[in-house]
């Protein structure tokens, strides 16, 4: 029996994911650009249902006085 190596995907992997869906590319095809499985790119995609998370801000904490 093998064992399955698993690596965590980086965060400019699943920016990559996440840029070439917005341009219509096939998870397959996505996944063969990154090395990755395609059921790995899936599971990204899947997580949010196809619409990509919105651009992380930090909140504003300065006093309005």
């Amino acid at each position: 029996m093998h064992r399955v190596r698993r690596s965590r995907m980086t965060a400019h992997d699943i920016g990559a994911i996440w840029d070439r869906w917005r341009q219509g590319q096939p998870v397959r095809a996505i996944a063969h650009a990154l090395d990755r499985n395609p059921g790995s790119v899936f599971h990204v995609l899947a997580g949010r249902g196809g619409v990509p998370p919105p651009a992380r801000t930090r909140a504003d904490y300065r006093k309005h006085s």
